[in-house]
């Protein structure tokens, strides 16, 4: 035992051993230590003060498991992933991990999202590699990248969300923000070419239920995108509302853009398909809708279309000839 620290003071006061193991949820062997004191006469005393042991999965996790706080940040992020192929996994009452992983063509997204989370204070095991085994007429398994961050009671909370029955569903209160959608789309998302000037996105959603990818249509709609589930369970983004789904979403970091730049590369796209264009022209500049028509070579009608699509409100007969007065009068 340490100098000058008196047994009757410490580990033979119930108060005091009560307030190290229960309050400050320290174990025996840390206690032992602190105090230079046997693990088993730290346990001989506790069992004499009827103070009652934890669960082992609670002392796991008091003794291993991280106690990391998740900034809004990150949990977006996380929320993104978990819409594609990211998972939680349960580790006991008390934690959950995190764990995603990508094919080796993709597996810069591994290594970013691991760098990411450690810059945030998440702690992460190393980037895994392994092969999966071949199948139908390939010998050679493909190779893949994961890594998981340290179990987080933190987690468990998300995983409670989204694992309600063991089973991955999406959660209703999930809020679609464009830091979700882009890191959605970063880990399940596609973007094809229909023609000069049209492309079709698409988000991989087949594993959900089908009620699941209607509300993240529903969601989508809320944001005046137009989302349609298909037949395969998967969300198809049509080609009229491309510049808007891309116009929501976060800016693609620079450091993926060499593996997944093509997801996001589109051109010759209609400019009165593009809210942002729409409200800049309409709302700030005070254009008519004929001034936009003849601006972009289209029908005033086309305009008039997509702003309704956008939710952007048409100005009243009376705002329209006062914004033509004052327009008039600014040029004289």
């Amino acid at each position: 035992m340490k100098d000058n620290l008196d047994p009757n003071k410490t580990y033979r006061n119930q108060e005091w051993l009560e307030r190290q193991y229960v309050v400050l949820e320290k174990s025996q062997s840390q206690i032992g230590r602190e105090i230079n004191i046997a693990e088993r006469t730290i346990g001989n005393w506790m069992d004499k003060f009827k103070i009652p042991r934890r669960e082992h999965g609670q002392a796991v996790h008091l003794a291993r498991g991280k106690h990391e706080i998740i900034d809004k940040e990150v949990l977006e992020i996380m929320q993104g992933c978990l819409l594609g192929d990211g998972s939680l996994i349960r580790i006991s009452n008390y934690s959950a991990l995190f764990k995603i992983g990508q094919s080796e063509n993709h597996k810069s997204w591994v290594y970013f999202l691991k760098d990411f989370l450690e810059d945030h204070g998440i702690s992460c095991s190393r980037v895994y590699e392994y092969v999966s085994k071949g199948s139908g007429f390939s010998k050679k398994g493909n190779k893949y990248f994961s890594m998981e961050t340290s179990p987080s009671e933190y987690l468990l909370e998300e995983y409670k969300r989204w694992y309600p029955e063991q089973t991955k569903i999406v959660p209703y209160n999930i809020d679609l923000t464009p830091k979700v959608l882009l890191y959605w789309h970063l880990g399940d998302g596609s973007l094809s070419c229909q023609g000069p000037g049209s492309y079709k996105a698409s988000l991989a959603t087949y594993g959900f239920r089908k009620e699941d990818v209607q509300h993240l249509c529903d969601l989508f709609l809320s944001h005046n995108i137009t989302a349609h589930r298909t037949g395969a369970n998967g969300i198809a983004i049509p080609s009229g509302m491309t510049l808007a789904f891309f116009e929501f979403m976060d800016n693609c970091p620079g450091r993926l853009w060499l593996d997944f730049g093509y997801r996001f590369e589109v051109e010759n796209i209609p400019e009165w398909r593009s809210p942002k264009y729409l409200r800049k022209r309409y709302i700030e500049d005070k254009m008519s809708t004929v001034e936009i028509a003849n601006e972009l070579g289209t029908y005033d009608t086309v305009i008039g279309r997509w702003l309704k699509k956008f939710n952007i409100p048409a100005r009243g007969n009376s705002e329209a000839q006062r914004v033509k007065y004052l327009k008039t009068r600014s040029e004289q």
